[in-house]
């Protein structure tokens, strides 16, 4: 089965070793916004730059 994309997100935040707020704290998002697009199945509305500054936090390109 696919993996949904907040799944995604969360497994590649976990292999940073970091936890959702500190994510959240380094690329300037409130860290309940992180914990939604992690538990989300579709990132809906979420702007391009934000994936963006999650990917390079994470050491994964966007299309992860």
């Amino acid at each position: 089965m696919a993996q949904h994309l907040g799944e995604r997100l969360r497994q590649a935040r976990m292999a940073t070793g970091m936890t959702v707020y500190e994510a959240a704290k380094r690329i300037g998002m409130p860290n309940q916004a992180l914990y939604r697009l992690e538990r989300a199945r579709t990132l809906g509305r979420v702007q391009v730059a934000t994936l963006k500054k999650l990917a390079a936090l994470y050491g994964v390109t966007i299309d992860y």
